[in-house]
């Protein structure tokens, strides 16, 4: 199974454009600039730039569809969207769908409730208190395919927390602070630095003088998180930031 990549939040902000838009969904990281470009001209596509590079899971439910609500000028169900048009928004009746496939899971959820309420502490049977169980789920067509649920546009995962390392050249003395996810290896990171420093490959990496495992994150290194602690004890974070020495190895790794 291919590893997932993982990003930063600061790194999706930057993508905020028409031509190179990202936003971030339920902790999915999703590349819209291939639907901005085929949906060039239409009126949707303005929400889609009001949040690009945002997160935008608020206007979803957690079953990964778009939110319902009660139009009070129509007093029909209507899709719930920050502005009136919306790139694949659902027609009336797939929100009618949407709408009553929640109602119904609702009900499951209640029924079981009750069973087991029944069952733990009257010893009685769910059938004393409803009659009716309520087994059937609706499934939109398969037809309908939204962006949103289009594995075609996830490019990766947004980091769970991100972190903050300096990488040392000990044969220049120059030093780059770096941004990177906690999720990811020593090898990532490396590929993250390679645009300071081309011929990365061809140090060793190193921490308080042990060698690091190129294939294990910081963490599983020994290089601990102590963000939390120096937020804890009010200290300064920046105080707190590991360093990681590269030695040259001599070899000129080709770039």
């Amino acid at each position: 199974m291919t590893r997932p990549k993982y990003f930063t939040r600061r790194e999706v902000s930057l993508h905020n454009q028409e031509d190179n838009l990202w936003v971030i969904l339920f902790q999915k990281v999703l590349d819209l600039s291939p639907l901005c470009q085929k949906s060039a001209g239409q009126e949707g596509i303005f929400a889609l730039l009001a949040f690009g590079g945002k997160d935008i899971s608020h206007l979803f439910d957690t079953d990964g569809q778009v939110k319902c609500h009660v139009n009070p000028e129509t007093n029909k169900i209507d899709a719930f969207s920050p502005f009136q048009n919306f790139i694949d928004l659902p027609s009336q009746g797939q929100v009618e769908e949407i709408y009553l496939k929640r109602r119904l899971q609702d009900e499951i959820m209640a029924n079981e409730l009750m069973e087991r309420f029944a069952s733990q502490r009257l010893n009685k049977t769910n059938s004393d208190f409803i009659n009716t169980k309520v087994t059937k789920d609706l499934k939109l067509s398969d037809e309908y395919l939204p962006w949103w649920k289009d594995e075609q546009y996830v490019i990766g995962l947004l980091t769970t927390k991100s972190r903050w390392i300096t990488i040392r050249n000990m044969l220049t003395g120059k030093a780059v602070l770096l941004e990177v996810c906690s999720e990811e290896t020593i090898d990532e990171i490396l590929l993250r630095y390679l645009k300071f420093n081309s011929h990365a490959r061809s140090y060793t990496w190193k921490y308080m003088g042990q060698n690091l495992l190129m294939s294990e994150t910081l963490e599983t290194n020994g290089i601990p998180d102590r963000d939390f602690k120096a937020e804890k004890l009010r200290l300064n974070d920046e105080d707190f930031i590991p360093t990681i020495d590269l030695y040259f190895n001599d070899d000129l790794t080709d770039a």
